[in-house]
């Protein structure tokens, strides 16, 4: 099923009133363009025949006036509808593909790069304008000019002449009948190709920092002139086909004129035929020529937009894995309470276990800590709860609902996220924070930067909270794209809060204040958090130690302090300030490798 051509012909269905009048604008230029041979007829007649008066010139120029005006005005107005619906097509399946993109489960976009994406946005939709615009215009256009010109020269001027002139025409639409095909194979490999340039470009400028530090300048100019040179080589390679259009109507055009002409001249000597009718026969062989390449170019736009379409409809037709379920629970409001039983977890494509047989209980207004080397599943464990991954039916409840049957978007509202990988907009930190909420008002804006310890940084800004951050936050530092996320999540008063590794930037006197600050804002809400650091975890009711998917160790700090394990050998290394975030994460003898 071809999803993207069915949104257009909807899109056309719902607005077949204004294309029908379109249509007929369009009829009526073309009948107003083939009134202009008969009008040189009589003119050529009246004047080979001497009974031309000067009033007569005028009239007949005031006619040629008359008819070319309308084709002008009916014209200009069928381009400004035609054109302008394609325009809103283009908002419309724009429109479309943001809200499918939405709609994806997070597994699709690991293996889909921005570059790729942006690709359908741009060159494959902008095709389907040209198609819907100047594609319909065109076909239109070139049918009914091609209909009534054959009408009138069978009917009116000479059928016999018509008849031998036209003789080219079916070699011309078998040649046409063979290119077509591979213009629309050639196309598909040119649009793929600009998705590969896309994709190129976006991650080239997202990582120009590291480029720049690496003076790697040379060698990514060089992936880049490798990319576009495959754009070039299918671009010519398209262009070889589709170039073959015009010289193919030009040369079959000529052969009709040549036909038109030798016959016509002869029977104009052989006084068979007037000279008028001959004029006549071949203007009427001139409006041919246009309308010829109208569908060539008709063939051209419609094949590459056939190409289009299927890519489109490639991705229309991938399906969220993550969704509302049939059998939903009516959750308005979460407390917080968190069960995980026998929880075991697979990633996609993947045959090794990142979580098995995981238990916990978490009540509401308590905080968990999670402590574990990369890749033991405490990343994992958080995009469960969120939902991102789907968990096993009957392993995660919230409030003693599965979340599998909790709303989507109940549940995630009801959750505040800070991600290890800070992702803020290019916008201002006034609108960075309030994101997560609707019509934050500025004191809550105010009070949550004050939580996460940010409120002085940003006094200090030019701008203060209108202060542009620039794309991803560049202008900030590490700990400031934390502190500000922090505030993000804290804006919602989610009744659950999850800190994925989100005080690693921060020095140890802020990552203080700031877990005293969620202490006493926080003391009814459940909060769980990730850290390298024992001293982000110690105040935590209940604390894991994963390793390899599983819990190896449980209790309060007090408790694992006392006890031989990861833990206690973190702790150790933290506080004789031998270690780093970085060294902690993997201590010698609990590090396995995998997917966090």
């Amino acid at each position: 099923m071809n999803i993207a051509r069915n949104i257009m012909l909807r899109y056309i269905r719902e607005r077949w009133a204004l294309y029908l009048f379109a249509i007929a604008v369009i009829i009526g230029s073309c009948f107003a363009q083939v009134q202009i041979p008969g009008v040189l007829e009589s003119f050529t007649d009246e004047l080979e025949q001497g009974r031309l008066l000067g009033r007569d010139v005028v009239r007949y120029a005031e006619l040629l006036a008359v008819y070319a005006i309308i084709y002008v005005g009916l014209s200009w107005l069928a381009i400004f509808i035609l054109y302008g619906q394609a325009r809103k097509f283009e908002y419309h399946i724009r429109n479309h593909l943001f809200a499918h993109w939405e709609s994806l489960s997070a597994s699709y976009y690991t293996y889909h790069s921005v570059g790729d994406l942006m690709a359908y946005a741009t060159n494959d939709v902008q095709t389907l304008r040209a198609a819907l615009g100047g594609g319909i215009q065109n076909s239109v256009r070139a049918l009914f000019t091609i209909t009534l010109v054959v009408a009138m020269m069978a009917g009116s001027v000479d059928r016999q002449l018509a008849l031998f002139s036209l003789l080219p025409l079916p070699f011309l639409s078998a040649a046409v009948t063979k290119i077509r095909p591979l213009i629309k194979k050639r196309s598909r490999e040119v649009q793929h190709g600009f998705s590969m340039l896309a994709e190129r470009t976006q991650e080239s400028i997202s990582g120009i920092r590291v480029v720049k530090a690496y003076a790697q300048e040379e060698q990514e100019l060089r992936r880049f002139g490798q990319t576009a040179d495959i754009i070039v080589k299918r671009t010519l390679s398209l262009t070889r086909v589709s170039a073959l259009f015009t010289p193919l109507i030009q040369f079959f055009g000529a052969v009709s004129f040549l036909i038109a002409l030798g016959m016509g001249g002869l029977r104009v000597i052989n006084g068979e035929l007037s000279l008028g009718t001959l004029v006549a026969f071949t203007s009427f062989l001139a409006m041919l020529v246009p309308p010829m390449r109208m569908i060539a170019q008709v063939i051209d736009v419609s094949q590459r937009a056939g190409a289009a379409l299927g890519r489109l409809s490639d991705l229309l037709r991938i399906q969220p894995e993550v969704c509302d379920g049939d059998d939903l629970v009516h959750v308005s409001k979460i407390k917080g309470e968190i069960i995980i039983r026998n929880l075991s977890f697979t990633y996609p494509q993947s045959n090794t276990a990142i979580i098995s047989n995981l238990n916990l209980r978490l009540m509401p207004g308590q905080t968990l800590g999670i402590l574990g080397p990369t890749g033991s599943g405490k990343t994992t464990l958080a995009n469960l709860l969120l939902r991102i991954y789907n968990p096993p039916r009957g392993t995660v409840f919230i409030d003693g609902h599965d979340v599998l049957d909790i709303p989507l978007k109940t549940l995630r509202r009801q959750i505040g996220y800070v991600p290890q990988d800070i992702f803020l907009f290019s916008a201002s930190i006034g609108e960075n924070i309030a994101f997560s909420v609707n019509k934050a008002q500025p004191e809550e804006v105010e009070q949550a930067t004050k939580q996460a310890q940010i409120f002085d940084n940003i006094m200090n800004f030019p701008d203060q909270f209108d202060t542009v951050i620039g794309e991803r936050g560049v202008t900030l530092s590490g700990g400031q794209k934390q502190r500000l996320a922090i505030a993000r999540a804290l804006i919602k008063n989610a009744p659950i809060l999850i800190l994925d590794d989100s005080l690693s930037s921060v020095d140890t006197e802020t990552e203080a204040a700031i877990l005293k600050s969620l202490r006493q804002v926080r003391k009814r809400q459940t909060t769980v958090i990730i850290a390298h650091r024992i001293s982000a975890l110690r105040e935590a009711e209940v604390i894991i130690v994963l390793q390899d998917g599983q819990v190896v160790q449980k209790g309060t700090h007090d408790e694992l302090v006392e006890q031989e394990g990861p833990y206690q050998d973190v702790y150790n290394l933290q506080k004789e300030g031998t270690a780093t975030a970085v060294d902690v994460a993997v201590p010698p003898h609990v590090a396995r490798g995998g997917r966090a």
